[in-house]
């Protein structure tokens, strides 16, 4: 906790703040390791890999932190995870909204399915979490991508090369304003 934490969930319960993303990059920490004198290239001059493993635990930590400890409405979530990362990037209305002629993305949340976050839980070729230990309120239990199940109780369904590639229209404004 602190005060730019604080001033960041003020700036989402404001509006100020339209989307919550993750640099999901699930390199394995040797690879990180080497930054550690110096975070932008090894001592041998190559590159240190950017980002972190996140897009397993960002659902829940926000559902935890936001939903349920600040008290903000499940549709902030949708709005600030879904629909607006879809406009943003152009790809709204097909993604970010349920609605007739939208691809059939869904995420199901168990709202009793409290949980420790773990890495040996994880799909992820990280192999560590930077939340581990953290316990958190809320669990993803299943996933759908267009109409058929992703993830089903932390199991993968579908098989490597089931996602598509996506072109891009014009960005839309994010939705925005206070949320209370």
């Amino acid at each position: 906790d602190g005060p730019d934490r604080e001033a960041l969930w003020r700036g989402l319960e404001q509006g100020y703040t339209s989307i919550v993303g993750s640099d999901h990059s699930p390199h394995p920490q040797e690879l990180k390791q080497v930054g550690w004198d110096n975070i932008f290239v090894t001592p041998e001059g190559a590159p240190v890999p950017f980002g972190s493993p996140g897009v397993e635990t960002i659902v829940s930590l926000m559902y935890s932190e936001g939903v349920v400890k600040r008290g903000l409405p499940i549709w902030w979530l949708a709005r600030v995870m879904a629909e607006n990362p879809a406009r943003i990037f152009g790809l709204y209305p097909r993604k970010g909204v349920i609605q007739v002629g939208s691809d059939a993305d869904l995420l199901i949340i168990d709202p009793q399915g409290d949980s420790i976050i773990t890495a040996k839980d994880h799909l992820s070729s990280a192999g560590y979490s930077l939340f581990e230990g953290w316990q958190v309120n809320g669990k993803p239990w299943m996933t759908l991508l267009r109409g058929k199940v992703l993830l089903n109780n932390g199991e993968l369904e579908q098989q490597p090369g089931y996602g598509q590639f996506l072109s891009s229209s014009a960005p839309r404004s994010p939705i925005g304003g206070p949320v209370r």
